[in-house]
Order: C-alpha cells, then sequence, then structure tokens
C-alpha cells in the first residue's frame, strides 16, 4: 500500500514539474514573467502545430497568442494570455508606459482575419492570466 502511494506521489510530482517546464501554470506578473519560454522569446508567433484564435502584435510584430478577449467595454479590453508568454509582451504589460498594439482575429489557418489596433494603451490590471488595457483610441481593419 505505502509503495502504492509513493508510486503515486512520485508521477504526480514528475507531471507537475513538466507542466511547470512547459509554462502551463501562469501565475503572477513576476511569476509569468519568469516562466517566458525560450523558445517564445525566439519565436512567440511561428507555432504552425496549433490553430490559435488571436494574436498580439507590438511594433507591426507579432510578439505572442493570446486564448480569448473577453471583454471590450468603454475605453478598455481584457485579454486572456496562453501558455508561452513573450518576454516583449510581458515587459509592455509590466510597464507603466503607453503604447500602440495590435490584436489580429485569426482563421484556422493562422490568417489575420480582422485586426483592432489600439492606440496610446496601457495594462490597468493584471493576474490570473489576464490583463486588461486602457486605450484612448481602436482602429479596426
Amino acid at each position: 500500500m505505502t509503495s502504492s502511494i509513493n508510486r503515486r506521489l512520485l508521477v504526480a510530482g514528475a507531471t507537475a514539474t513538466a507542466l511547470l517546464t512547459l509554462s502551463v501554470f501562469c501565475g503572477s506578473a513576476n511569476a509569468s514573467a519568469a516562466l517566458a519560454t525560450p523558445a517564445a522569446a525566439a519565436a512567440p508567433c511561428r507555432d504552425t502545430l496549433t490553430s490559435h484564435n488571436f494574436a498580439v502584435y507590438l511594433d507591426n510584430t507579432c510578439v505572442e497568442f493570446i486564448l480569448e478577449v473577453s471583454g471590450m467595454t468603454g475605453n478598455t479590453v481584457t485579454l486572456v494570455r496562453g501558455a508561452a508568454h513573450s518576454q516583449a509582451f510581458t515587459d509592455f504589460i509590466l510597464s507603466s508606459r503607453r503604447k500602440n498594439f495590435s490584436v489580429a482575429v485569426l482563421d484556422s489557418q493562422n490568417r489575420t482575419i480582422k485586426q483592432y489596433n489600439f492606440r496610446n494603451a496601457q495594462a490597468i490590471r493584471y493576474g490570473g492570466g489576464s490583463v486588461t488595457f486602457q486605450f484612448q483610441e481602436i482602429v479596426i481593419s
């Protein structure tokens, strides 16, 4: 009986370690910055094995896929981040500066269908894998 429990604990520990290594879990802002994977930082939008719904662009460069745009009310928008966090997007979120960024709506082949361009945006809330931005203007193309 004890041997069976020890085996289960060993497997559970190995599984948790593997998931943390793959950055499946995301926590606080500091933890998410530490969980940015080298592959995600080097080529964040090169994942061709998975179909994504949304991509974030900073300075006309795709920096990260996101899971969901959960709300756009007034001059705020909330984005739910995926498992792979790019350092560029994390740095923008954690900085207090305002910047333009875009969210592209993607088809099943990861091609842009529509793009929402947020002007003069700044992160105002971050936690639990989601980030809320306040922006001055939105341009849809």
